[in-house]
C-alpha cells in the first residue's frame, strides 16, 4: 500500500503540504489517536478498500467528519487549508 501512495504523498509535499507518513504496524485507531493528540488537522487513509473503490479516505480531526474523495479533490480539500500548508 506504501508503494501506492507514494506519488500521492509526493505531490502533496510539492504542493507543499506538511506530510507526515505512519507506516507502522499500529491499529488504525491508534494512530488516529495519535493524529488527534498532535493537533494535525486532517488524516489521510490509504488501505486496500482505497485503492480498491480508487479513491481516497480523508478524516477531518477537527471535526470528526470522514469521506472518500479522489486524489485530486483531496489535494485541492487540504491545499485550501492554511492550516495544512507550509506559506512562504
Amino acid at each position: 500500500t506504501m508503494h501506492e501512495a507514494l506519488p500521492f504523498i509526493s505531490r502533496l509535499r510539492s504542493e507543499g503540504a506538511y506530510i507526515a507518513v505512519d507506516s507502522t504496524d499500529r491499529k488504525l485507531d491508534k494512530k488516529l489517536k495519535y493524529v488527534a493528540k498532535s493537533g494535525i488537522p486532517y488524516a489521510i487513509i490509504i488501505g486496500q478498500t482505497e485503492l480498491a473503490d480508487n479513491a481516497i479516505t480523508l478524516k477531518d480531526m477537527r471535526r470528526g467528519t470522514q469521506e472518500q474523495h479522489s486524489p485530486e479533490r483531496i489535494i485541492s480539500i487540504i491545499m485550501a487549508d492554511s492550516d495544512a500548508v507550509m506559506l512562504d
